[in-house]
């Protein structure tokens, strides 16, 4: 079918979408039904492959996602991934989703093994699960007779196994950016029934963050401690029972050679000098470059030697569990997760060593930082050169892609930043990047932005600013909004402990702080349930929904600059200018937008961090026009 003959059956057909799936009371904002609709042609056309689509807060880009998936796999069996930025936004599409009947029971929303789902056999994450220890697949899983003869019933009512096995089979799935990287790239190289395949369309939801994630996903890094999970797998000497499956014998068939000892030349104490050697020159960043080449070219050699270890004890482990019905000692459990451990880190080296190859070593930086949790060293290598690894691993995965965002930062850079070079040598004709920016719809007259220009929050000033800020703090929370919601946005933990400790006891009672990522989920619920709380945190920028009463003032203690010390981000200023001080007015932009989230809401923005002047006039463009007019300078 020409669909580009039938414009008007396109349009009958969003109609009746949003009717069918999402109520006859449904009404579409202000320019999203023709978003939808040039989206949904686009794509059927078949000529423009990339839209990005700048959308400012309360245009609904989750509906302009949801609808536009849902209408091309209706109408036209076509497939396609929503994809998010993080389990925040995830659960609010997954709440959008479960609130409609229809649009439940046709999309697919699914989290990842580990941290998400709890294996009722052994308790474990999913991803350490009994089933995944056995290594029975998922196909067998999905059958519930099959499952249960292999001792797993529990298959049945997972809540994992079932939302996989749904998203699998359904033509719109929801899953953040890392999942789909690791289903697609990873898992999906198994080509098997049960793994999930490319499709023709991808949406990508708050793109801005892109290159970042996903460079996250090539980013391998190496801690002392991690030398267990080697001292693990040495010590192991178990008997390995090795048998084929034959393509005309379904059953398992046992090898004469029935057992074969796992044997080591070295010494775990060789080992762990030769690990503590490489990890020692890696960690010293003023080390000669010819050492740390060497040192470099070790690990990948100590990583290998492992390989064969691995594969013996993977068989042994599934052999024990799936012929011998036997269960696993505790021994074992943790010999598992050392393995999983192993594959993931050689995998992430691999892809890893390809990046290196493909864009050069002078790109990829050495940093080493601190991990709060065990208090150990950490060196990780970070490339900062993105557009390769976007082009690469997601843009490349599908033929279609709907990227949206609200702040962008200029869209000749952002598309350079996500491969533009790559895009247009699929095509012979050249690739045509479609770029739309929704107008706002919003009324701003009583959300001024009030900018007070006179103390630096910066390294060496902030503080002597803090002793100023805090009473400024103070009365906006107590006087000017004493029983109302707002949150401040604080740059830092430890500037947000400060103004916390330090606040008065009727302030206090009403702040909600947190110290990671889970407890802020809780005080987030905490605060939307609440009368007059006061989110205070520094990650309070993006993907956080507070309509209404929810959120009527909001506080920029600092502006949030990248942490100028990190090698990345000095790499980074180095090679590419203009991303530091553009990355940071796009941060601010998602803050000041927690607020506004409908036509009629209204919120007080105050920034009080002096240097967001010197920011603000070197990327001026880069802020709308409507909200350049709610600015007002408090001298």
């Amino acid at each position: 079918m020409d669909y580009t003959t039938d414009i008007e059956l396109l349009k009958e057909n969003i109609k009746d979408w949003a009717v069918k799936f999402i109520g006859t009371d449904f009404e579409f904002r202000e320019y999203q039904f023709d978003t939808i609709y040039d989206i949904c042609l686009n794509i059927l056309n078949g000529i423009n492959h990339t839209q990005i689509i700048e959308a400012p807060t309360g245009s609904g880009k989750s509906l302009l996602n949801i609808i536009s998936a849902g209408v091309l796999a209706e109408y036209y069996d076509i497939s396609s991934y929503i994809l998010v930025s993080d389990l925040y936004l995830w659960k609010q599409y997954d709440e959008f989703i479960n609130g409609h009947k229809n649009i439940k029971d046709s999309f697919g929303v699914l989290k990842g093994q580990t941290g998400n789902y709890t294996c009722e056999k052994n308790n474990e994450d999913m991803r350490n699960a009994d089933c995944r220890m056995a290594n029975i697949s998922w196909a067998k899983l999905y059958n519930n007779a099959v499952a249960e003869e292999l001792g797993y019933d529990c298959a049945k009512y997972c809540p994992y196994v079932k939302a996989r096995k749904k998203a699998l089979n359904s033509k719109v799935v929801v899953m953040t950016y890392q999942l789909y990287h690791f289903m697609i790239n990873i898992v999906g190289d198994n080509n098997n029934s049960s793994s999930f395949k490319q499709r023709p369309v991808i949406f990508c939801d708050e793109c801005h963050n892109i290159p970042k994630i996903i460079t996250d996903c090539f980013t391998p890094s190496l801690r002392l401690s991690n030398i267990k999970h080697f001292k693990q797998l040495h010590s192991y000497k178990g008997e390995i029972k090795m048998y084929d499956l034959f393509d005309d014998n379904p059953e398992p068939t046992v090898r004469t050679q029935d057992y074969k000892l796992i044997h080591f030349e070295k010494s775990v104490e060789d080992i762990e000098k030769e690990y503590n050697k490489i990890f020692e020159i890696l960690c010293n960043l003023n080390a000669p470059s010819t050492l740390v080449d060497e040192a470099f070219n070790k690990y990948e050699e100590f990583l290998e030697s492992f390989n064969e270890t691995v594969c013996c004890i993977e068989s042994n482990l599934s052999y024990k569990k799936q012929e011998l019905k036997q269960p696993f000692t505790q021994e074992e459990q943790i010999l598992y997760k050392s393995c999983s451990w192993y594959r993931n880190s050689m995998c992430l080296w691999n892809d890893f060593k390809m990046c290196i190859e493909e864009i050069g070593i002078e790109y990829i930086v050495r940093s080493v930082s601190e991990s709060k949790l065990q208090e150990e060293p950490v060196v990780t290598f970070t490339c900062v050169k993105e557009d390769y690894v976007v082009h690469k691993f997601l843009l490349s995965n599908a033929e279609n892609r709907v990227m949206m965002s609200a702040t962008l930062g200029g869209i000749e850079a952002f598309s350079e930043n996500i491969g533009r070079k790559y895009l247009e040598k699929e095509f012979v004709e050249g690739e045509q990047i479609i770029y739309k920016q929704i107008p706002s719809t919003f009324d701003f007259s009583k959300s001024p932005i009030y900018f007070i220009n006179r103390y630096k929050m910066s390294f060496k000033e902030k503080d002597q600013s803090l002793i100023q800020l805090k009473p400024i703090i103070n009365k906006i929370c107590s006087v000017r909004f004493p029983n109302e919601r707002g949150m401040i946005q604080t740059g830092s933990y430890a500037i947000a402990k400060n103004i916390y400790d330090n606040a008065p006891i009727e302030i206090q009672q009403r702040m909600l702080l947190y110290n990671n990522a889970k407890e802020k989920s809780y005080m987030i619920t905490k605060h939307q349930l609440s009368d007059n709380t006061i989110l205070i945190g520094p990650t309070l920028v993006e993907g956080i929904d507070l309509p209404g009463d929810q959120c009527r003032f909001i506080i920029i203690l600092k502006v949030p600059y990248p942490v100028i010390v990190d090698d990345y981000v000095k790499q980074k200023m180095k090679l590419f200018p203009l991303w530091y001080n553009s990355t940071t007015s796009n941060t601010i932009i998602q803050g000041i937008g927690r607020g506004n989230r409908y036509k009629e809401d209204y919120c007080i923005t105050y920034i009080l961090d002096a240097c967001f002047l010197t920011l603000y006039n070197s990327t001026k463009n880069q802020y709308p026009k409507e909200l350049q007019e709610r600015i007002k300078i408090i001298v």
